[in-house]
């Protein structure tokens, strides 16, 4: 009976059984299409990359000489190098340091010696007003006096300070930038008895040794004191014998 019969090839193709379809013409179109896409976006991501990098190289380059510049400066600036410019400084312009140190240690130990020992009556004190600024300056002489100020108590007026045991006073190096240089203060003192102070100049407890810290600027150009810090350091107690 099959012998009259012809098979018609309706475009399949049968192997092992299974039927497998051919990959049509637009598919292929659009694979090549999406592949051109593909090597595009690579291309161009890559071009603005190395555009972005090109565009970055003299910035990069200006940026690496200044931190070599800036290398070069800290290297150079050495604590003796920095020491030889002060000195040099000066010297040419005939400062004399030790001089200047010398004339503020007297005014500053004269000026505190008076405030810390000789306030104990209204009359030392308004003395201690007219005379402390031309010794150590307004700035100090205003927290100096302001510490020195007699307080009303159940007793009368208790002065601000008893007795001055010891004052040291120490400079920094000087700085020809600015014209000036840092100046410290020392100083250890008693209060008066049954009396505590406070940094404002306030009166709370009971008699105490106490020191204290003065910290300013001073520019010797202007010949004037700036900057101004005050510390109260620990205290301890005082037996009276």
């Amino acid at each position: 009976m099959g012998h009259g019969l012809k098979q018609k090839n309706f475009g399949k193709i049968i192997i092992g059984g299974k039927k497998r379809c051919g990959m049509n013409k637009s598919t292929i179109v659009l694979l090549s299409v999406f592949n051109i896409f593909c090597i595009t976006v690579v291309v161009f991501t890559g071009l603005q990359y190395f555009k972005e990098k090109k565009d970055l190289i003299p910035q990069i380059e200006a940026n690496n000489a200044q931190i070599a510049s800036y290398n070069k400066s800290t290297e150079e600036l050495t604590f003796e190098v920095y020491s030889k410019k002060v000195s040099d400084y000066v010297e040419k312009n005939n400062i004399d340091i030790q001089n200047v140190q010398k004339e503020l240690t007297k005014n500053l130990t004269d000026g505190f010696t008076q405030a810390y020992n000789n306030t104990h009556t209204k009359e030392e004190y308004e003395k201690l007003e007219d005379e402390l600024p031309n010794k150590i300056g307004y700035l100090l002489s205003s927290k100096v006096l302001n510490l020195a100020s007699p307080t009303i108590s159940q007793a009368g007026e208790v002065p601000g300070f008893e007795k001055l045991n010891a004052i040291s006073i120490s400079f920094s190096s000087y700085n020809p930038d600015d014209h000036s240089m840092k100046v410290l203060i020392f100083v250890n003192y008693d209060l008066p008895n049954g009396v505590t102070q406070s940094t404002d100049g306030g009166v709370t407890s009971e008699s105490v040794n106490q020191k204290a810290i003065y910290t300013v600027t001073y520019n010797l150009e202007k010949q004037e004191y700036s900057n101004l810090d005050y510390q109260q350091l620990g205290s301890r107690s005082v037996r009276n014998e």
